[in-house]
């Protein structure tokens, strides 16, 4: 069950970004920033609230346990707060949200980034057409890199052995019997991951499970003591930009944080260097706050 509600994030992200993909233009003709002078219900926004180089003020807040700085011109998917009201219609008639400080816990959000060099995708900066033209090409080193911490982050210990273990095992008989998230190992390793596959034959077409449409081969890399810390599945679909979803929590335990990233099949040979940069990234968000007092001064406190 953690597996089909951690792929509906996913899902739901992919379809979050094709709907709000925007149109193709040169930043010739985009306007300038406009720099914000007031809240959106009114209130002036003080003088020295956290800002960007544009002039506009950062998404700020506590991120699985540290503050940090997220610019809203790199955020490819709303922030979400622990406050927040997502997909309840009835809260979000009414909510007002709040002056953030870095006391308020994020939840989720996404970004792109180019793996190869670290670079945040940013919506302002002049090559934005360039970078925007080079996602859409296959194998392409812009990868999306989702968020999910506070209470989205997985509250049990060793989750992606937890995973795994419903697809060698709860999947492959009812009441869970879902063919294509029954998995085994293959015997196989591919770029230091274990290869899991969908066994058996489809009965409907006579083509083995793993050829089906939709499948998805499974790859993971264990630490030390055996448990899972990096869960890979990558679409087998003959296309030219086939998906893999790449799931780890950052290591250590001064930032809790699951890290959900998108990129293309092409490019899982790289899944090291992937989780390496995707983890400066979001290390690069990090600030230093001003007191506490500064900070209730912001909400009129």
């Amino acid at each position: 069950m953690y597996k089909i509600q951690s792929y509906s994030c996913l899902l739901l992200l992919t379809l979050l970004l094709a709907a709000c993909q925007e149109p193709d233009r040169g930043p010739e003709k985009r306007p300038a920033p406009i720099v914000p002078t007031h809240w959106r219900d009114g209130t002036p926004i003080a003088a020295d609230y956290p800002r960007d180089h544009y002039g506009v003020p950062y998404s700020i807040g506590n991120l699985g346990g540290q503050p940090v700085n997220l610019p809203e011109h790199s955020m490819e998917t709303p922030v979400e707060y622990e406050d927040s009201p997502g997909f309840n219609w009835r809260k979000a008639e009414n909510y007002k949200p709040p002056v953030r400080t870095y006391k308020d816990v994020i939840e989720s959000f996404g970004f792109f980034m180019n793996y190869t060099d670290g670079t945040i995708y940013d919506s302002w900066h002049p090559n934005f057409n360039k970078w925007y033209e080079a996602r859409k090409e296959p194998g392409t080193p812009w990868i999306l890199v989702g968020i999910d911490s506070g209470s989205r982050y997985p509250k049990r210990e060793h989750i992606y052995d937890i995973y795994l273990d419903g697809n060698l095992n709860d999947y492959a008989k009812p009441p869970y019997y879902i063919p294509l998230d029954v998995y085994a190992k293959t015997g196989e390793t591919k770029f230091g991951l274990e290869v899991y596959a969908n066994p058996g034959i489809n009965p409907e077409n006579g083509i083995a499970w793993r050829n089906n449409h939709g499948a998805k081969d499974l790859f993971v890399q264990r630490d030390a003591d055996g448990h899972v810390v990096s869960y890979i599945k990558c679409s087998n679909n003959p296309v030219p930009k086939p998906q893999c979803d790449h799931e780890f929590l950052m290591p250590g335990n001064d930032m809790k944080v699951e890290l959900e990233m998108v990129y293309d099949r092409q490019n899982l040979p790289h899944w090291r260097e992937i989780e390496v940069q995707a983890e400066k990234a979001v290390r690069s968000f990090i600030a230093r706050p001003p007191s506490e007092a500064v900070q209730q001064k912001w909400r009129g406190g």
